[in-house]
C-alpha cells in the first residue's frame, strides 16, 4: 500500500513565519491525506507576499497576495499517479491574518492546509467543504 507523498518548497527567509517545521507540515498534511486520499501525492510551496500575488494575478485576475491556491491541474498531476495538484501558501498572509483576527497560528495553518486541499479533492466553498475542513483541521491538531 502506498503512504501519501509530500513535497514541500520554501525558501528558508520565509519559514520562520509557520509555526511549524518542514517535517512537521508534512506529518500534518500525510494525516489528512490519510483520512482523504492515501496514496495521495501532492506538492506545497510556501511564498511570500510578492510570489503570491503575482500568482494570484496570474492564476485567478485578482489583485493582491491570498492565504491559499490550489492546483488541481499542476504540471506534477500531468507527470504523477495519484498526484492531487499543487498548493501555494502564503506565510505572511497567515501572519497578518492571526495579528488581525487574534486567530491562533498553529489552528489556522492547519485549516487553511485543510481547505487548500479540499479544493484539490475537488469541493467548492460549501457547507460541504466547511465540514471538512474543519474535521480535517481538528483531526491534524492532535498530532
Amino acid at each position: 500500500m502506498l503512504t501519501p507523498q509530500i513535497t514541500i518548497y520554501a525558501e528558508p527567509h520565509i519559514l520562520w513565519m509557520l509555526p511549524y517545521t518542514r517535517q512537521e507540515l508534512c506529518e500534518h498534511l500525510k494525516l489528512m491525506l490519510s483520512l482523504t486520499h492515501p496514496e495521495g501525492v501532492l506538492e506545497l510551496s510556501i511564498l511570500d507576499d510578492n510570489a503570491m500575488e503575482e500568482l494570484n494575478n496570474t492564476a485567478m485576475l485578482c489583485r493582491g497576495p491570498t492565504n491559499i491556491l490550489s492546483f488541481p491541474d499542476s504540471d506534477i498531476s500531468k507527470m504523477q499517479k495519484n498526484s492531487l495538484g499543487w498548493m501555494a501558501f502564503c506565510a505572511p498572509a497567515l501572519h497578518r491574518e492571526c495579528l488581525l483576527y487574534g486567530q491562533d497560528r498553529q489552528e489556522h495553518t492547519l485549516r487553511l492546509l485543510a481547505h487548500g486541499l479540499a479544493h484539490l479533492l475537488g469541493y467548492d466553498h460549501s457547507s460541504e467543504m466547511d465540514d471538512l475542513t474543519e474535521r480535517l483541521t481538528q483531526k491534524s491538531l492532535t498530532l
